[in-house]
Formats: structure tokens, C-alpha cells, sequence
């Protein structure tokens, strides 16, 4: 029951480390090409610069070259030394960002699991070196291994996990990877959101864990749909005159604006009821005395997503949108019902954006 507590404990650690080690394989992968995507030299030359890298590199570590499946089959017979399967992790991560990097063809489900077998030998080695003879069976460590980081870098758990079903058969074997992966898969998601595949679409501004209406509204800018068709209120019209410009109209949120053109705060219909049956107070108050001081404003380069999210979350219909180099200068009026139009015509356009 010790031995097996004692099992249970080292495969989850080693997910848990996976799921640390995937997220850095992912920056590093991402750090290497924008490194390449900044670099002056032409772009004919960068397929040229990488293949250098890689053949440098080849000639002190050849295992890393093509699949590499012959490494990993010496991996899982724990025949290959703990310093040897270190730099091999390093070097793999490196070469592999190098090569897609710098224009190269290829992929990277291959090299992490090149990277993952490679790391549970690791492991495996480390473990033995302080707590002898603790793990009797190296290679299935390396066969974990392999399932954590691949789950941990996908973010597909399952997919690892029916991987080392198919590759051993055996039941037993898919325990230790399941909670291997879980784990690794877990932590990787609770330092970064999005796995290998998704991180450049984030970086594009197109989030896949989002529902369909923030990715169509999350797109756009509240600039698109702003409107002048509003009334603008100066702060120092009496309650009267104000009034009467209501029976004339048709709005229901009004800006109200200074001379410079600046927004001082924003009077909704709703703030009237109450002070529209004292009627001998009218002459006495203007109104600026009764604007909403701390209206929610947007920007015209924020997105439709964000200001929806705004005006559900305070409750209100319209909100005022400013400049974004001068905050309290008004530019128009967002209205919700503006933003909800907009979106039921681009889903019956077919532009399903999910």
C-alpha cells in the first residue's frame, strides 16, 4: 500500500513538473519566432541562419534529428544517462523552435513527445540518484513522461492518454499516464491559457475558449458603431427648459456636455420621476446638479465585447463614448440595441465565428 502511495505521488509530481516544463517550451517556441519575425537579416537568408543552428547542433546531439522515435524506443528501455536525457530536453526545445521558427517545415506534436519521454528518463534518473532504487522501472517513467508533456503542451489529455493505450496495450500502463496528464495538463492551464496551438491565435486576438458572440464582438471596435444622433444637455440648462425638450424627443440618455466640449456626466429619464413631482423646485435647479457624475464611459478603440460587458454589468441602455487621447471629450452614443443588431445580422450573414 506504501509502494503504491509512494508511485501515485511520483507520477503526479512528474505531470506537475511536465505542466511547468510545457508552458516554458511554449514561450521559448513563441520567444524564438518572434526573434526571427523581428530579425533584419532577409528573409531568404533565415531558412539559411536556421539550418546552421541545427546542424551545429546536430553534430554533438544527432539524436534530435528527424522523428527521433529510435531515442525515445532507448528512452523507454532506460538505457540512456540522466545528463545525456537533460540536454537532449534542452536541445530538443531549442532546435525544434529554431526550425519552425526561422521557416522551416514541420510540427510539434513529435518533439513533445520526443521532449516528454525524454523528461520522464530524467526523472526517473534524478529520483534514483536521491532516493536509491526508489524507481525500479525507468522506461515507464519515460513512457508518463512522454503522455504528461504532450497533454500539458495540447492541453489534450485524452489524447496522450489513448496514445499510451495504443502503444502498450496494457492497462496498467494508462493509470500511472492518467494522472500524469491530468495533472500536467492542469498546471500547464493554470500558468497559461492556451496550449501550443491556440497561444498565436490569442496573439491574433481570436480566443478559442470565448463563446462565438465575444469572438464576433471582440473584433470589432466601438468606433463602428457609434452614433451623433444624440442630445446633448449644457450642465447649466434649468430643469425646465430641459423638460420641455423632452416632450421633443424621442432619447432616453442624455450627455451632458460644457462649453469645451467635454463630458461632465450623463442624465437618464429614470432620474427624473422622482424630482418631476416637485414641480415649485424647477426654477432652482439645473442640470448639472443632477447628471450621473460617475457614468460608465468606452473608448472608441475598445471592443464591442467589452462595452456589452460593460453596459450589462452596470444595467444600462446607452453609454457615452470618448476619445481615447482626451477621456472626457465626447464623441457619440454607443446604444445597446445598436450592438444587438449588429451581431444577429452577422450571424444570419453566416459569419460564424466559433
Amino acid at each position: 500500500m506504501l509502494a503504491m502511495g509512494r508511485e501515485v505521488f511520483l507520477y503526479v509530481l512528474l505531470g506537475g513538473i511536465a505542466g511547468v516544463l510545457a508552458v516554458a517550451f511554449i514561450r521559448v517556441f513563441y520567444g524564438i519566432r518572434d526573434a526571427f519575425a523581428r530579425s533584419q537579416m532577409p528573409e531568404a537568408a533565415k531558412p539559411l541562419a536556421g539550418a546552421v543552428i541545427v546542424g551545429i547542433s546536430l553534430i554533438f546531439f544527432p539524436q534530435v534529428s528527424a522523428m527521433g522515435y529510435d531515442t525515445i524506443s532507448h528512452a523507454f528501455e532506460g538505457t540512456m544517462g540522466t545528463r545525456l536525457l537533460l540536454a537532449l530536453v534542452v536541445v530538443k526545445t531549442l532546435m525544434t523552435s529554431v526550425t519552425l521558427g526561422c521557416g522551416g517545415s514541420g510540427g510539434v506534436f513529435t518533439p513533445a513527445m520526443f521532449i516528454g519521454a525524454m523528461l520522464g528518463g530524467v526523472f526517473a534518473g534524478v529520483t534514483n540518484h536521491i532516493f536509491p532504487d526508489t524507481v525500479a522501472e525507468p522506461g515507464a517513467f519515460a513512457l508518463v513522461g512522454m503522455a504528461a508533456f504532450l497533454a500539458a503542451a495540447t492541453h489534450a489529455p485524452l489524447t496522450a492518454i489513448f496514445m499510451v493505450w495504443e502503444l502498450t496495450g496494457n492497462i496498467s500502463s494508462v493509470v500511472p499516464a492518467m494522472l500524469a496528464s491530468v495533472t500536467g495538463t492542469l498546471i500547464a492551464r493554470g500558468l497559461l491559457a492556451d496550449s501550443i496551438d491556440t497561444y498565436e491565435l490569442r496573439r491574433r486576438g481570436f480566443d478559442v475558449h470565448r463563446p462565438r458572440t465575444a469572438n464576433i464582438l471582440g473584433n470589432l471596435f466601438v468606433r463602428g458603431l457609434v452614433t451623433r444622433a444624440y442630445l446633448a444637455i449644457p450642465p447649466s440648462m434649468g430643469l425646465g427648459d430641459f423638460v420641455l425638450h423632452l416632450t421633443n424627443t424621442r432619447y432616453t440618455h442624455f450627455p451632458v456636455v460644457n462649453e469645451k466640449g467635454e463630458l461632465v456626466g450623463v442624465v437618464q429619464l429614470e432620474d427624473l420621476r422622482e424630482i418631476l413631482g416637485h414641480r415649485d423646485a424647477w426654477p432652482y435647479i439645473i442640470v448639472g446638479e443632477i447628471a450621473r457624475r460617475d457614468a460608465s464611459t468606452v473608448k472608441t478603440t475598445d471592443t464591442l465585447y467589452d462595452a456589452m460587458t460593460l453596459m450589462t454589468t452596470r444595467g444600462i441602455d446607452e453609454i457615452p463614448v470618448v476619445d481615447p487621447e482626451h477621456p472626457r471629450r465626447l464623441v457619440g452614443m454607443l446604444r445597446r440595441r445598436d450592438v444587438q443588431s449588429f451581431y444577429e445580422k452577422r450571424l444570419l450573414a453566416g459569419q460564424n465565428i466559433a
